[in-house]
């Protein structure tokens, strides 16, 4: 989750700087939409083509894993991982 929400303040932080760059320059704006979109899409293609590991957990397994000593306060997770 941190390193969503830096990804995104690095984004941006930087959209607006290549943005002004791009019309200083006299760069066609829409690039600035198209490279970012085309970019979504490939990664897109990419996690859909990834493998990832089976979420079943056997039952013999699941007795050796650490329990949680209480439930979590899933309200108060959810608000402070958005601020």
């Amino acid at each position: 989750v941190i390193l969503v929400k830096a990804m995104v303040s690095f984004g941006q932080m930087i959209y607006p700087i290549v943005v002004s760059t791009m019309l200083l320059n006299h760069v066609w704006y829409g690039y600035a939409v198209i490279i970012p979109g085309v970019l979504f899409v490939v990664i897109t293609l990419m996690l859909l083509k990834s493998r990832f590991p089976s979420q079943m957990v056997d039952a013999g397994l699941a007795k050796d894993l650490p329990q949680m000593n209480s439930k979590p306060l899933v309200w108060l997770e959810g608000v402070a991982s958005v601020l």
